[in-house]
């Protein structure tokens, strides 16, 4: 019988088995923050909704290849569902109601907020 290996992933996130944190990922583009301390990631590819994230509680950042589903890519970050709750969504166009952003629990295990995007692919059908 093959020994399975423990997935990249899991070796990354870097949690103790035990004790598994309650995480949560947010998909979209990074940018610059107005503060050194932050990352922007752009929720939209029309860049007009953004959450400007702590960089120290970034717990894991990939990325996901341009590809015929995703043409412009996306950056993928896993961060403590806690704390990707308290995020502050923006948009461009003040006044409006501000966009649910913040990850929500839709039953497919990513507490994405229901974005469109490569998660939507998955799991694949």
């Amino acid at each position: 019988m093959a020994d399975p290996q423990v997935n990249e992933l899991v070796k990354a996130l870097g949690f103790d088995p035990k004790e598994p944190p309650d995480l949560t990922l947010l998909n979209g583009f990074f940018g610059p923050s107005v503060d050194e301390a932050n990352i922007r990631l752009y929720r939209s590819v029309l860049m007009n909704v953004w959450q400007d994230i702590p960089r120290n509680q970034i717990i894991h950042i990939d990325k996901i290849e341009r590809s015929p589903e995703t043409p412009f890519g996306e950056d993928v970050v896993w961060m403590l569902r806690r704390d990707a709750r308290a995020l502050d969504p923006q948009t461009s166009r003040p006044g409006l109601p501000q966009p649910q952003v913040a990850p929500a629990d839709d039953g497919d295990g990513f507490g994405d907020g229901g974005y469109s995007g490569w998660h939507q692919l998955w799991p694949p059908k």
